[in-house]
């Protein structure tokens, strides 16, 4: 990865070497890790999830969402892997269990459990500068293809 002159260069996930131009105001950020024991009641947390053979979610990630930030409160399979369950919610309650703890969550087409092992990472977001954009940074860009076929990045995510 290179970034230099507000282009960004690198590899997708399929190898595929992209160039993406970055407008100066593009907004960058950071990941911090965060516990279980940092999510409240109330919170605002985006849980990736994979439903088991016995019908539970089970979390790959949790997101804690910035207090200042309100996401679209939904649950959707995610376009690129629809193996995946995406859930933007609001914390109901926090369950100690045997295989780690519970996320009670509600969204307004209803609510979920959410299984969180023991080894699941919790994030958080926050806001950082393009000085983070260095080369052996793992990064995510969250971006949209028009319809010209140019992406148009919305963010970007240093892990």
């Amino acid at each position: 990865m290179s970034f230099a002159n507000q282009k960004l260069v690198l590899k997708s996930g399929s190898g595929e070497q992209l160039s993406i131009s970055l407008k100066p105001k593009t907004r960058v950020s950071f990941n911090i890790k965060k516990s279980l024991t940092d999510i409240k009641p109330g919170d605002k947390v985006g849980v990736k999830s994979v439903i088991s053979r016995d019908r539970k979610h089970r979390a790959t990630e949790v997101r804690i969402f910035p207090k200042e930030r309100t996401p679209r409160l939904r649950q959707f399979p995610l376009p690129y892997a629809p193996e995946n369950i995406m859930t933007n919610a609001a914390v109901a309650e926090v369950v100690k269990i045997a295989e780690g703890s519970v996320l009670k969550v509600r969204f307004p087409e209803g609510e979920t459990d959410i299984i969180v092992g023991p080894h699941v990472p919790v994030l958080a977001s926050k806001r950082g500068t393009q000085a983070l954009l260095k080369p052996g940074a793992k990064i995510k860009v969250y971006a949209r293809k028009g319809n010209d076929g140019a992406l148009t990045v919305r963010r970007v995510t240093v892990d």
